[in-house]
C-alpha cells in the first residue's frame, strides 16, 4: 500500500487523500503497519459512502476491511438518512466479558478444560443456523416478543430464566427503540430458537486471563486478575433475516424511482428517517439489538451454570457488554 494514499495527521491519525475520495475529508486511526492493510477496495467503499446523500462524515478505525457497501470497521454519521449497508446483517454484534473468581491454576489441567468445553456445548449452541443445544433454554413466542420489544428491561422475564439483574447495569443501552409488530413473520420464526447461541464466522467464546496495568480503572469497571471469559456474537439469523429483507426492499425502491445508487454499489441504499420505512427500519434494528442484548445474557448465564458443574461456588461477573453494529 503505498503511503503516498494517506496523509500523516499525528500519532495512529492519518487522512486518506482526498484525490481519492472526491475531496472528501476521511480520517483513519491506525500505525503505519495497519495502514498497509487497508486495500484500494476498502477507499473506493469509503469514499463511496461518504458520498452518499445524508453522510455527513465517515472514521475508519484500525480493522477496517472491505464490508457491506461500507467497509467493516468504521463509523458513519448521517443526517435524516439511515443506511443498512455500514449496521451490516449481524444487527448490534456485540462483545461482553465475564469476569470470574477463578485463578489460572484452577484451570491448567486440560481435562478440566475439556469438561468445561462439553458442559458449554450442553447449554449453547454453536455454528451457522444450529439447533438448540439440550440445555439451552427455550423460550416462547410470546416471550420471545417481550425480549425483542423490551430488551434487559423485561426483567421479570430475565428472573424467569435465572439471568442476574445486577448485571443488566453493565450494559452500553439496556434498550432500543423497537416495535415487533413491523416485523415479517420469517424473521419472528428464525429468531425464536436462536436465543442463546452463539453462532459461527468470527463469533466466539474465548477463556482468557486478565493482568492489571490500571489498578484504578480495572477497579472502576470490577475487573480483577484471573479467570475471564469474553463472548463475541450478536442477533444471530433474526438480524440477519432483518437486514437482508431491508437491504432487498430499498434496492427496490431505488430501483423503482430511477434512483442511482450511490458509488453504483446497491449495498449502499438508504432511507429517510422520517418515513415508512425508515420508521420500520429504525425499529426493526433496535428489535435486533434487544435481541442481541438479551443473547449475550443468556450465554454468560449458560457460562455461569457450565463453570458452576466444575466450581460450585464460582462467582461471575458481567463486566460489560458493548455493540459494534448498530444504528
Amino acid at each position: 500500500m503505498p503511503m503516498d494514499k494517506f496523509i500523516h495527521q499525528g500519532p495512529a491519525y492519518w487522512f486518506i487523500n482526498p484525490a481519492l475520495t472526491r475531496g472528501k475529508k476521511i480520517p483513519v486511526i491506525a500505525n503505519e503497519n495497519i495502514l498497509k492493510t487497508i486495500t484500494d477496495r476498502v477507499i473506493q467503499q469509503a469514499s463511496n459512502t461518504a458520498s452518499a446523500e445524508g453522510v455527513e462524515s465517515v472514521v475508519l478505525n484500525p480493522d477496517a476491511h472491505e464490508g457491506y457497501g461500507a467497509p467493516i470497521g468504521c463509523v458513519v454519521t448521517t443526517s435524516r438518512t439511515l443506511m443498512p449497508g455500514p449496521v451490516g446483517f449481524d444487527i448490534s454484534c456485540s462483545m461482553s466479558f465475564l469476569q470470574t473468581d477463578l485463578q489460572p491454576a484452577d484451570v491448567l489441567d486440560r481435562r478440566i478444560r475439556r469438561t468445561l468445553i462439553q458442559e458449554i456445548e450442553k447449554r449453547v449452541a454453536l455454528g451457522a443456523g444450529s439447533k438448540p443445544a439440550p440445555l439451552q433454554p427455550r423460550v416462547t413466542k410470546e416471550e420471545f416478543r417481550e425480549i425483542i420489544a423490551r430488551g434487559p428491561e423485561a426483567r421479570e422475564l430475565l428472573q424467569r430464566y435465572d439471568i442476574n439483574l445486577s448485571w443488566t447495569e453493565n450494559l452500553e443501552r439496556k434498550w432500543l427503540e423497537a416495535d415487533p409488530n413491523v416485523l415479517s413473520k420469517r424473521a419472528v420464526e428464525r429468531g425464536l430458537d436462536q436465543l442463546g447461541s452463539l453462532g459461527g464466522g468470527n463469533h466466539f467464546i474465548e477463556m482468557e486471563t486478565s493482568e492489571i496495568v490500571d489498578p484504578i480503572l480495572a477497579n472502576h469497571f470490577g475487573i480483577k486478575e484471573g479467570v475471564v471469559l469474553v463472548t463475541h456474537c450478536g442477533s444471530r439469523g433474526f438480524g440477519h433475516q432483518i437486514a437482508s429483507e431491508f437491504f432487498k426492499q430499498l434496492e427496490y425502491e431505488f430501483k423503482s424511482t430511477n434512483t442511482p445508487f450511490p458509488g453504483n454499489d446497491r449495498e449502499l441504499v438508504f432511507c429517510y428517517r422520517d418515513t415508512r420505512t425508515g420508521e420500520r427500519y429504525w425499529k426493526s434494528v433496535g428489535c435486533g439489538a434487544n435481541f442481541a442484548i438479551v443473547n449475550h445474557l443468556f450465554i454468560n448465564t449458560a457460562l455461569r451454570d457450565a463453570l458452576r458443574t466444575i466450581f460450585p461456588e464460582v462467582d461471575c461477573y458481567l463486566v460489560y457488554l458493548i455493540s459494534h453494529n448498530l444504528v
